[in-house]
């Protein structure tokens, strides 16, 4: 894979500059799953590692939803739906109170918050939300209080902005009071860190009135890098100490593609600051497609695999210098002796862009060669059961550095290179939809979650699949016992703790299934029995019988 003589654009990564383990903190969404809770599939979930949901019960019973209309409880119902499933992916929920009001922009609403000077209904409103938070334990870090939502856009609020204002003080105070541990969330603007935005901090100090979460919105060509330091200096001037940034909704939907969205991911995670895709759907289309990641039928698109690739990260973050357009976050897991690196593109480069790997580390070197896994995530909105393997063979390290040159000839795709230094197993598993299509040995060879050979051949040494990860994380065979769902070990059928980046495979349908403990670089009890027996069988026989593994390209 040599370098192009000319390159379009060029993303630089520096291996020997790593700190910090993942976050995952562009993994969530707003609204996307059913009204209900019970869709997606839990591994829909945890194998990209949603770490945020966000609702208030939307466009139900519309045209005369919501709390202001009397119809209170379909609403809040959606929100404890919501809330099981959060609890369910160990995900935090975000509560839009001014949806379950009825401010969502489709519904009929007859009064806001404070009309008139008559806070009376406010009030009560914010008292029975209390009660009923306290009610079904939503009192922990893992639920946000976000009091109204995008109140500089008409749809939303049309009251003015000292009422906006004051409906916040009132509101925060109220719950502040009932909860004194409640996490609060605000302003959450639609024009980013400016006009009201910056009204808000001014007025939250000097009312003593801070949330714990300053959050804004991004989309139509936002960039969280800039405008997370714009609102860390605003903070700054006014001496108020909010280290927690968030932009509760990301993505216009010309942005809502694999590219565009890896480029996102990119800048929130160098940005520090947590994101949460927004989602354009309208009444039923609102409860489905994980703010367009999957299609209607819950199926993975090549976005999700963007997000799958992402949460396949493990180790260290490594530094990455951006091209014009190009971005990428990268990291290094150097016990794993495993690199993945995920590349977006802002929407206007096509040709070569280069990823330069620099100071590639020598005791990696040293393992052996390292193998060059490049994987397309096409665009689009039809189901993608895997990423499309664009390459995948040894190159060479020339003075501690890689090229590994992208054809990017649809600036609207996405891609993922994984390096593996040293001899692992590095073969493509077939379309299985969630299947590992990097090259990753977790429950194979000695990656994190995964003790050398287990989970990939049955107790008796026949070659065998059921150990691989499934579609949508979940282990599957008669007899697997350390497979992996997804994107990490899997506490499976067999109940078996998680360890590192472990994930929940709900689908599996073995007595034995999903059996691996998965701590970083350790192995299952039963995995290890099941090693054991073999290789006594081996001794037994005096005769060589090696692992069977079976591959299949993509």
């Amino acid at each position: 894979m040599p370098s192009p003589a000319f390159a379009d654009d060029t993303v630089t990564v520096d291996l020997g500059t790593v700190a910090g383990a993942p976050t995952y903190r562009a993994s969530g969404f707003i609204y996307g799953i059913s009204q209900d809770g019970s869709q997606p599939p839990n591994a829909t979930l945890t194998d990209i590692k949603v770490t945020h949901l966000r609702c208030g019960g939307a466009q139900i019973g519309c045209p005369n939803g919501g709390y202001v209309n009397g119809q209170y409880a379909a609403r809040w119902n959606a929100v404890k739906a919501y809330y099981s499933k959060a609890k369910a992916i160990g995900a935090t929920l975000l509560v839009l109170v001014h949806d379950i009001w009825g401010a969502d922009g489709a519904c009929n609403v007859s009064k806001y918050p404070g009309d008139g000077g008559d806070w009376t209904g406010y009030t009560t409103f914010i008292n029975q939300l209390i009660t009923d938070f306290k009610a079904a334990g939503m009192t922990g870090k893992d639920v946000r209080w976000e009091l109204w939502n995008e109140p500089d856009y008409s749809g939303f609020w049309k009251g003015t902005q000292a009422q906006w204002l004051e409906m916040w003080k009132r509101g925060y105070q109220q719950v502040r009071a009932a909860l004194p541990d409640a996490v609060i969330e605000g302003p959450s603007t639609a024009g980013g860190v400016g006009g009201w935005f910056t009204a808000f901090l001014d007025y939250v100090k000097t009312n003593n009135v801070v949330p714990d979460y300053i959050g804004w919105h991004e989309a139509g060509g936002g960039d969280p890098v800039n405008d997370g330091k714009s609102a860390n200096s605003a903070l700054s001037s006014r001496s108020l100490s909010v280290s927690n940034l968030d932009v509760s909704e990301y993505g216009s939907t010309g942005d809502q593609t694999a590219g565009h969205s890896a480029w996102y991911l990119a800048r929130f995670e160098r940005a520090g600051v947590d994101g949460l895709r927004s989602n354009w759907g309208g009444g039923n289309g609102l409860y489905s497609t994980m703010g367009g990641m999957v299609t209607s039928s819950w199926q993975p698109k090549g976005q999700w695999w963007i997000y799958k690739r992402y949460a396949d990260q493990t180790g260290l973050q490594a530094t990455v210098t951006a091209g014009s357009q190009a971005d990428a976050v990268a990291y290094l897991d150097s016990a794993a002796r495993k690199s993945i690196i995920v590349v977006g593109n802002k929407g206007s480069v096509t040709g070569t862009v280069s990823v330069k790997i620099n100071n590639i580390p020598a005791d990696l070197q040293a393992a052996g060669p390292v193998r060059v896994l490049v994987e397309n995530m096409p665009d689009g909105t039809a189901a993608v059961s895997a990423p499309t393997v664009v390459s995948n063979g040894p190159e060479t390290v020339t003075g501690n550095s890689l090229t590994v040159p992208l054809s990017w000839t649809k600036a609207a795709d996405g891609y993922a290179i994984t390096l593996t230094f040293g001899d692992q197993d590095a073969g493509v598993s077939g379309k299985d939809s969630g299947s590992d299509t990097a090259v990753d040995a977790r429950g194979q060879g000695s990656s994190t979650g995964g003790s050398s050979g287990s989970g990939d051949s049955t107790a008796t040494g026949g070659a065998s699949d059921s150990g691989r990860s499934s579609g949508t994380g979940g282990a599957s065979g008669a007899t697997s016992s350390g497979g992996t769902s997804g994107t990490g070990g899997a506490a499976g059928a067999a109940g078996a703790p998680k360890g590192t980046g472990g994930t929940a495979g709900t689908t599996a349908t073995s007595t034995e299934s999903s059996g691996c403990s998965c701590s970083t670089g350790g192995h299952s009890d039963r995995s290890a029995k099941a090693i054991w027996l073999l290789w006594g069988l081996v001794a037994i026989r005096r005769r060589p019988s090696p692992l069977k593994r079976e591959r299949s390209l993509s």
